[in-house]
């Protein structure tokens, strides 16, 4: 039997989950931006949002 860590777990669940959640919101950005009610305001609040999350789950090790 493999044993694994707490921390490499724990680690590597929180990068699944960081991975996951910046892919939703690159979709999400890409199908708010095709659509034409969408004002550049609010993309650039989006895209202020994406870059902010996907920087809160940097991983430091």
């Amino acid at each position: 039997m493999v044993k694994v860590s707490p921390t490499l777990l724990l680690v590597s669940l929180l990068l699944i989950e960081c991975l996951s959640v910046a892919a939703f919101l690159v979709v999400k950005s890409i199908t708010s931006n095709v659509a034409s009610a969408v004002t550049y305001k609010e993309r650039s609040d989006l895209n202020n949002r994406l870059g902010q999350k996907i920087k809160h789950c940097e991983i430091k090790v």
